[in-house]
């Protein structure tokens, strides 16, 4: 694995948006708790803090449920953020699916 060095560190989930572009730290985002990664810890070589959660390069990997989510690092003033590239894809919509995004928050 190679581990995305930027990402060593805690995040906390702020919630979840449509576009990465448009969100502004200032928008108010939907979240409920039973959204995965409400906070997740990236270790050095690959690991999170989750038994079976790894991620590399851009890509965080759920072993156990054979999920692997696209990441993408962002700062918007001065504070780091994470968007977590997350499903419901539908194989009949598949030309005008767009992805939700859960967006992270660098806590430490």
């Amino acid at each position: 694995m190679s581990a995305n060095e930027p990402l060593i560190g805690e995040w906390s989930l702020v919630g979840t948006t449509k576009d990465v572009d448009a969100f502004t730290p200032e928008a108010k985002l939907t979240r409920n708790s039973r959204m995965p990664y409400n906070k997740i810890r990236f270790k050095k070589n690959g690991r999170t803090d989750t038994k079976y959660t790894f991620y590399d390069n851009d890509m965080l990997l759920n072993m156990r449920n054979n999920v692997a989510l696209r990441m993408t690092p962002k700062t918007l003033d001065g504070t780091r953020y994470l968007f977590l590239e997350v499903g419901n894809f539908n194989e009949r919509k598949r030309e005008s699916w767009t992805p939700t995004y859960y967006v992270l928050k660098r806590v430490k």
